[in-house]
């Protein structure tokens, strides 16, 4: 695998010099994050509008892990470094902001030791049980809300499809 990693790196290399260079992995980790939040803060409207809670999750990743097991290794060492370097500088961006409706996941495995991923950002089933528990109680309040609102006004989505209707407008039998 270190072989085909630096025939990857060279290519790379010379592909690079036909293309413009790319900003430094801290300004383009800022501007990921800025695009990431107004995202963010479209949804938020939307869901808002109809009266639906939201929870945005920054995920876990590989390359926060500082002790990895042998086939995490191989994955890690695997993805290329301008890669690696970019989602922990994201990652340090997005904690600038210190959104207090933004659950950053990002570290929750950076200091275990067993197994969490299938590759850099997928988690395999003990992963994703730990995802579950670190994000329930983020969730529990939101979950708490939707049980007492009040049923929203002005405009509604639209079903999409009459037969299985996504709010609660009309639907053809």
């Amino acid at each position: 695998l270190a072989a085909w990693g630096a025939r990857l790196e060279g290519w790379q290399r010379l592909l690079a010099a036909s293309l413009p260079p790319l900003p430094d992995t801290p300004t383009l980790a800022a501007e990921l994050v800025r695009v990431y939040q107004a995202n963010v803060a479209q949804a938020r409207a939307l869901a808002a509008a109809q009266g639906i809670g939201a929870l945005h999750v920054w995920q876990p990743h590989l390359f926060a892990k500082t002790t990895r097991s042998a086939y995490e290794a191989g994955q890690h060492d695997s993805s290329h470094a301008r890669h690696r370097a970019l989602q922990l500088a994201a990652d340090a961006a997005l904690r600038e902001i210190a959104d207090p409706q933004l659950l950053d996941a990002s570290l929750l495995f950076a200091a275990t030791a067993e197994p969490r991923f299938i590759d850099f950002v997928h988690l395999g089933r003990a992963g994703n049980a730990a995802l579950v528990e670190a994000i329930l109680p983020a969730l529990q309040p939101l979950l708490a809300d939707a049980l007492t609102a009040p049923t929203p006004t002005g405009p509604q989505l639209t079903p999409a499809c009459m037969d299985r209707p996504i709010s609660a407008g009309p639907t053809e039998s």
